[in-house]
């Protein structure tokens, strides 16, 4: 048996020598050897923040997590300011992502304890219960919009090493100014594979009402070639400033991959979600809403 391995692996050797050889054969004599072209590596499926030369890179659901972190924050009125704290503990806390525990009895994006009156488990694996338990106690935090992002954030956490919050400012920063609408085309993620359920246009609503309150209306559109219908959505009050409808473009570009959207478009741009970018578009749509279709 042993003899039979060792004539095996000799022979292979001599075939692959053999191959070699009419290789540099070939290319000795001035012929082409034809070798295949190996295929374009996928772009990988993840969101990217650019606010100037400051850009952050996120898994799409780091992408989604930390839209509805922002989207709260600016409903409460706690601003820029605020959305970076927020962002910051959540980064230091759970690196944006939804765990189920942690530290003895922490749970989710903040790493919140009920042991210590944030809620009961359930609630705080809840990303908006979790953001919305996070800022009310920031706003009892006495002159928090003046203190440093890590002072700001240990005093409503009260970790071990409140300092690490400060390590994770300049990416909350970038973060909260991009879902803040003030630049355009500062969020873009690009998402090949969805998963929801069928009722998306129903599911889209109930949630963009819950991060965004009152601030979007919303209407049915003409279907797809599945059937699916188009969403059209507004901004409120009618006359809203193009901040408020960025801010409602990047919530819908950041939770793509949950509600299977395909595209996003307003007035003159459009993001597609299968290559990820805003594109300009030939001719602007004058009716103001935003246009949003799903796969």
């Amino acid at each position: 048996m042993r003899r039979l391995l060792i004539a095996g692996v000799v022979t292979a050797c001599v075939a692959v020598l053999v191959v070699i050889a009419l290789v540099i054969a070939a290319v000795v004599r001035g012929g082409q050897v034809a070798i295949p072209a190996l295929p374009a590596p996928l772009k990988p499926e993840e969101c990217n923040i650019k606010i100037g030369s400051d850009t952050a890179e996120l898994t799409l659901e780091q992408g989604q997590h930390s839209s509805t972190i922002a989207a709260i924050g600016f409903l409460r009125g706690d601003g820029v300011r605020g959305v970076t704290v927020a962002l910051a503990t959540a980064l230091q806390e759970s690196k944006l992502e939804n765990t189920p525990g942690g530290d003895r009895d922490s749970v989710g994006l903040f790493q919140q304890r009920p042991s210590q009156g944030w809620g009961t488990p359930a609630q705080l694996a809840d990303p908006r219960y979790a953001a919305n338990a996070f800022y009310r106690r920031l706003e009892t935090v006495d002159n928090w919009q003046s203190k440093p992002v890590a002072q700001a954030a240990q005093a409503v956490q009260r970790s071990a090493d409140g300092s690490a919050y400060a390590g994770w400012e300049p990416e909350a920063t970038t973060l909260a100014t991009a879902y803040s609408g003030q630049t355009a085309g500062a969020v873009t993620c690009l998402t090949r594979n969805s998963h929801s359920t069928s009722a998306l246009g129903e599911d889209l609503r109930r949630d963009l009402r819950a991060d965004l309150g009152s601030a979007a209306s919303f209407a049915l559109g003409p279907g797809n070639a599945a059937g699916v219908p188009s969403l059209r959505v507004s901004a409120k009050p009618a006359g809203a400033d193009l901040q408020t409808y960025r801010r409602i473009e990047f919530w819908l570009v950041a939770h793509a991959q949950e509600y299977r959207v395909a595209t996003v478009a307003y007035r003159d741009v459009k993001w597609t979600a299968t290559d990820g970018t805003w594109k300009a578009l030939p001719t602007a749509d004058p009716t103001g809403h935003i246009v949003v279709t799903f796969t």
